[in-house]
């Protein structure tokens, strides 16, 4: 399988990954057990009250063009699009409502897949910076001038699926503290706490490891359980209902696990009959060494570098 074909398997996983993550009987799993706001929350009713409209899905850019900012207010479906920086967009971005707000004042909450845990830079700096687009974003949208109380929280959350060993099975928030140096200057902690990230480290294999989310996650995106087994846990242990939509995430990822692991067989045997006409060459090289023909000559045959010829001639 050439470096092409490969990156084009793991891009299909990668969007499967996000299409199986944006369902709502997901997100409200998520929501329930990350974030402070609805942890007293059922999932029925964070999916029924809290949620707002449909999950967007690869389609919102983190980037904005200042010089072309939208003029009216709404935001929970606006595009941070940008025509003069590069087009990043987030995974899965929608809004939320917070639970005992009279206002709609929502959570705009982005979750990232992300399958690199190190792709050259620190996750959560990413993480960091997305609070601050979707902070930014908020301007002439949900407020104008100078009416930053409109403000709305952000969460950016991060599965990551291929997280460094010593991190897996860990689950770590980020978010803005008071810290009063000289003096009590305690301000209201809804006015500050607008940000936070947080990182989830899934595991390689489905673990009992006391956290619910943590071994729902694993179970959901693990591409090498059955479509069955898969199906069975979700419903019995996580009591999550089976919608058409669900089903299809859960089939596609199981189907495309399979084709990876295919994939893996076939580079493997690929590998094999490589290694397997290496050795023969150095087999041919050894006996035509015996017969005494020169390095020259056994090159031109063998066409193994004369280097290595020459080691085998020295171990004579």
């Amino acid at each position: 399988m050439s470096n092409t074909q490969q990156k084009l398997r793991w891009a299909e996983c990668d969007a499967a990954c996000k299409r199986l993550l944006s369902e709502k009987a997901v997100l409200a799993k998520i929501l329930q057990y990350c974030v402070d706001e609805f942890k007293t929350c059922s999932t029925h009713d964070i999916m029924a009250k809290y949620i707002k409209g449909t999950p967007e899905v690869s389609v919102v850019a983190v980037m904005p063009d200042e010089t072309n900012a939208p003029t009216r207010i709404d935001g929970a479906s606006v595009e941070d699009t940008s025509s003069t920086e590069g087009k990043i967009t987030y995974d899965i971005r929608f809004n939320a409502i917070a639970p005992g707000t009279n206002e709609p004042i929502g959570l705009i909450i982005n979750i990232e897949a992300q399958n690199d845990y190190e792709p050259g830079y620190k996750i959560i700096r990413r993480g960091i910076y997305y609070c601050s687009r979707m902070i930014s974003a908020q301007y002439s949208t949900v407020f104008t001038e100078s009416d930053y109380d409109k403000i709305r929280k952000v969460y950016s959350i991060w599965i990551c699926t291929n997280p460094s060993p010593e991190k897996q099975y860990s689950i770590s928030q980020y978010q803005i503290k008071e810290t009063n140096i000289i003096g009590d200057g305690c301000e209201n902690i809804a006015d500050y706490d607008l940000a936070t990230v947080i990182l989830i480290r899934l595991g390689k294999k489905p673990k009992e490891c006391g956290n619910e989310i943590m071994d729902f996650l694993t179970t959901l995106l693990n591409r090498f359980i059955s479509e069955q087994e898969k199906s069975m846990r979700l419903r019995d242990k996580y009591e999550v209902k089976l919608t058409d939509t669900l089903m299809k995430g859960v089939n596609e990822m199981c189907d495309l696990g399979r084709g990876v692991y295919n994939d893996g067989v076939e580079a493997g045997i690929e590998q094999g009959i490589e290694q397997g006409i290496e050795q023969n060459k150095i087999e041919t090289a050894k006996i035509l060494l015996s017969k005494g023909l020169s390095v020259e000559e056994i090159f031109e045959i063998t066409k193994l570098p004369k280097e290595q010829i020459e080691k085998l001639m020295a171990k004579q």
